[in-house]
């Protein structure tokens, strides 16, 4: 077979391809007949021609561009052309035998199987159909079937052809889907979406169509496109319609008016493109909106316009027009304002019509172009502006720029109005009232000043203060929603006598005991007075309040009274103390005397003297508290044992009370070196309020321990680095308000009713005095904790108490002269010093002192610092300078008040004896001061 012939086998449609196929079979079926029912040369030739045949059919089903397959009666695959062998992914030889319906699609499996076992069956199944094959590499084809049942050498087989149709389905889907986006665009968008044919008549319509014109759709694809138009509007319609169809380029809109079908008049842009048609039947695509609502909209604006140009023309009120490259317009008004002789000189100098710089300094070109773009920005702005006429005059104008359009551009329209007058008026009234705002910043008291009805009009700052309400949230408001005035005793709503005042015309004051409660809750006591403000022509236009807070006076002029009391029983308490040392220093000189005559055999007489001695240190004790009550000075210090001073301060504090005392002192404390007494009465008076905290009772802790501040941690604590010992109390007592923990140390605060306020600001001034710091930690309801810091000497307290407890050495023979004014003082230190070898001279005051030092000069002078009636010892310690510069005096006092007892060595004396001592005190005292 030659090339054109399997050429034109491939180019054969399926219908001609399968009958072919079919009909080459017949003829082989024949020859085959024939060649079994003949013999000789029939034979030959019927061989010769069958064989032909045969080679004709191979050639056939091996070029035709289609799969050619036979299946046998168990659908197993006997033949397939290398066709079918590309279309399936398998080999020929992997075809043969292959089960067919192992190619199906599993989707379709179920109908090939049907339709094939029928035609086996005798039935007649369509012999054409479409289904989807499933090929060896996974990929799905789509294919056009066509089977027919044959006999084939003796047996029934189904010959059946395939065409590869994946393309062709692919391209149908893509049209579908394009035609349902069509369909579904057209019909849910706003817009009439229509077809007509060469005749005019409508071919399609979409939804809108109906809601546009008023007909169904049924109607509309009876009727001709221009009914629905007014008649004005056909021809030209019609004419457009064929230029369009005829194929010539048009603009892609035009406006025509529509007619509804009850007869209402809508006005419609229209589009539309020429499509080909079927026949060469030209169609046109058209759209149509409405625009009725732009149409009248313009028409208004048109209208507008002719109204702006005839207020344009004869407002009052300069008006300019302004675009990016300048004003290009003005009204007459602004020819007049500026002074120029016509528009164009307005135009031609926009320069001259500002001075170089505004007000504010800014330039003025500057300033301009940015409140230009300001005002394009946001559509509208409004200023003030300093312009100049163009005669050489400046004045002030209220410039309001708005965007509108113009033209097919956007245009700032700029109004004037000279406010120049008014801006005169304005500094004035700004002047008056800035003195008016000093006036009443300046003023002491709270002003608020109303009008008739009693509105809020004006507030200073110390009226914003006791009430709580700012100026800008108070004015306008009634004055009773400012000022709620109470009656302090009985708590009854006070009258506010602005109104009466207003009223009457007259000046009034508030009762005695009124409160004022302020907006937060506070309250204050106030005195005030209320009068009429009247204008130039006396009519009175509303009213002032002034008052003042009272509190504070009223406090401090009770706590003056307290402290008045507290410093008439510190008197007392320092004279009593003063006295009841002087006898305990002879009590306790008298027993170590008896003591030192007792034999070693009067063990009992020297337990029960030991015994009476110690009741007397504790009487010196309660002396020292006395003191300390009574005192204000700086503190005495002296190397002490801290945990001793912590126990027996909070054991004294807490006698006869049912609060619990729980103690954690570290047992190696360092000493310190304090006013034993101040450190004392910080205990006490931490551990009594304390007290306070807890009147249904519990446990207090206090702790102590060693600590070294370091350089790090001094700003914190307002320390320097060294030893420290840290004392902590705590309570589980009813804890202090955050908002109060700042105050709770200065004087005269207190949350008791009974409290004095004191308490705490001595702490700290006792503390602070030490060098030391207090701190503050508290929870509301679960506790509150003091923790107290105190330079430490960083060594135990047992050396301490060894230091200054041992036996003094032998002394060296020396005269010592001694001025007091109780004799049992004078007689006990006598004694106990003549006892170990001492001189000793007793005189009653500083005279005798001066008399008895100019007869022989004496190696130790010991004077009272104060003699009732006398010359204590610092005027006497003067004189003595002056008869000897060298003179050694020791100041003995029975209390330390005075700031010659907290720093002797600046007044001239060497040492320090507080009353009451022991004989070992004085020993100390004479060996370091002698020794020298």
């Amino acid at each position: 077979m030659d090339e054109k012939t399997i050429i034109s086998l491939r180019q054969m449609d399926k219908e001609a391809l399968v009958r072919q196929i079919i009909d080459l079979h017949s003829e082989n079926e024949a020859l085959q007949a024939r060649l079994s029912a003949g013999s000789g040369a029939e034979d030959e030739a019927c061989i010769l021609a069958r064989l032909k045949s045969e080679e004709r059919f191979r050639v056939f089903a091996e070029n035709v561009q289609a799969a050619v397959y036979m299946i046998d009666g168990d659908a197993r695959i006997v033949y397939a052309n290398p066709f079918m062998a590309r279309l399936s992914g398998y080999s020929q030889a992997e075809l043969l035998r292959m089960p067919i319906f192992d190619l199906v699609h599993p989707d379709y499996r179920e109908t090939a199987i049907e339709r094939t076992l029928a035609r086996f069956r005798g039935e007649v199944p369509p012999a054409n159909y479409d289904i989807k094959l499933q090929v060896k590499a996974g990929e799905i084809k789509c294919v056009e079937l066509y089977a027919e049942k044959l006999d084939f050498q003796g047996e029934e087989i189904i010959l059946g052809t395939a065409i590869d149709i994946t393309a062709r389905k692919k391209s149908e889907e893509a049209l579908r889907e394009r035609e349902e986006m069509f369909r579904a665009f057209t019909e849910n968008v706003q817009v009439m979406v229509y077809t007509y044919n060469s005749k005019g008549f409508f071919t399609y319509a979409n939804k809108i169509c109906e809601d546009m014109t008023g007909y169904t759709r049924d109607e509309l694809l009876g009727m001709h496109f221009t009914q629905v138009l007014r008649d004005d509007y056909k021809d030209l319609s019609v004419k457009r319609a064929e230029l369009r169809r005829s194929g010539e380029h048009l603009g892609v809109v035009y406006d025509v008016v529509g007619v509804k079908k009850d007869g209402t008049q809508r006005w419609w842009e229209l589009s539309g493109i020429r499509l080909e048609g079927k026949d060469d039947d030209v169609t046109v695509l058209g759209s149509a909106i409405d625009i009725t609502a732009r149409v009248e909209s313009e028409q208004a604006l048109k209208e507008s316009e002719e109204k702006f140009r005839s207020l344009y023309e004869r407002s009052s009120d300069p008006m300019l027009l302004l675009d990016e490259k300048g004003f290009f317009d003005c009204n007459p008004a602004t020819v007049r304002q500026l002074k120029a002789k016509n528009r164009e000189a307005v135009i031609a100098h926009p320069a001259r019509l500002s001075p170089e710089l505004q007000p504010d300094g800014r330039l003025s070109q500057e300033k301009a172009e940015a409140l230009i773009k300001e005002a394009y920005a946001a559509g509208f702005l409004r200023f003030e502006w300093l312009h100049c006429d163009l005669a050489g005059g400046q004045f002030w104008a209220d410039v309001s720029l708005t965007v509108i359009p113009f033209q097919q551009r956007k245009i700032l329209f700029t109004v004037w109005r000279d406010i120049t007058l008014f801006k005169k008026l304005e500094h004035h009234l700004r002047d008056e009232r800035e003195q008016l705002l000093v006036t009443l910043r300046s003023i002491g008291d709270a002003v608020i000043t109303t009008d008739l009805a009693g509105r809020v009009v004006l507030m200073n700052r110390v009226a914003e203060k006791l009430t709580g309400w700012r100026h800008s949230e108070a004015s306008g408001r009634h004055i009773s929603e400012i000022l709620k005035l109470v009656n302090g005793k009985s708590g009854a709503p006070a009258l506010n006598p602005l109104a009466r005042a207003i009223t009457e015309g007259m000046i009034l004051e508030l009762a005695d005991n009124t409160v004022l409660h302020s907006r937060s809750g506070q309250e204050f006591k106030i005195a005030d007075s209320a009068s009429p403000i009247r204008d130039e022509k006396s009519q009175i236009i509303g009213g002032v309040l002034v008052f003042r807070d009272i509190s504070e006076r009223e406090r401090m002029q009770e706590e003056v009274l307290k402290l008045r009391k507290l410093e008439s029983v510190g008197r007392l308490a320092g004279g009593i103390a003063h006295d009841f040392n002087n006898l305990l220093t002879g009590i306790m000189g008298n027993i170590e005397v008896a003591m030192m005559r007792l034999g070693a055999e009067s063990k009992r007489s020297r337990e029960n003297l030991n015994k009476a001695l110690k009741a007397s240190r504790r009487a010196a004790d309660l002396t020292q508290k006395l003191l300390t009550f009574a005192k204000g000075g700086e503190p005495v210090k002296e190397a002490a044992a801290i945990a001793e001073i912590i126990k027996d301060s909070a054991e004294f504090s807490l006698t006869g009370s049912k609060i619990a005392l729980s103690l954690a002192l570290a047992a190696d404390l360092w000493a310190a070196e304090v006013d034993a007494g101040q450190i004392s009465q910080v205990i006490q008076n931490l551990v009594i309020n304390a007290v306070h905290a807890m009147p249904d009772g519990g446990t207090i802790l206090i702790t102590a321990e060693n600590v070294e501040i370091a350089l790090s941690q001094t700003s914190g604590l307002s320390l320097k680095p060294g030893p420290y010992v840290k004392i902590l109390v705590r309570d589980q007592g009813l804890g202090i308000a955050e908002d109060l923990r700042d105050k709770i140390f200065d004087p005269f605060f207190t949350t008791k009713s009974e409290g004095s306020g004191l308490g705490l600001s001595v702490i700290h001034s006792i503390v602070n005095k030490h060098q030391g710091c207090v701190r503050v930690a508290s929870e509301p309801g679960v506790f509150t904790e003091f923790t107290v810091f105190l330079p430490a000497l960083g060594i135990a307290s047992e050396k301490i108490v060894q230091k200054f407890s041992r036996e003094p050495d032998a002394v060296k023979p020396a005269r010592i002269l001694v001025m007091d004014d109780e004799e049992i003082v004078r007689e006990i230190i006598s004694e106990l010093l003549q006892a170990y070898g001492y001189e000793v001279v007793t005189v009653s005051d500083g005279q005798q002192v001066l008399a008895a030092y100019s007869a022989q000069p004496f190696d130790l002078v010991i004077m009272d610092l104060t003699v009732p009636g006398g010359m204590g010892g610092l005027e006497t310690l003067a004189l003595l300078q002056e008869i000897d510069p060298k003179v050694k005096a020791v100041v003995s006092s029975g209390y330390a008040n005075d700031p010659v007892v907290a720093d002797y060595g600046r007044y001239g004396f060497c040492g320090f004896l507080h009353k009451p001592y022991i004989i070992e005190d004085l020993l100390q005292l004479l060996k370091r001061n002698l020794d020298k």
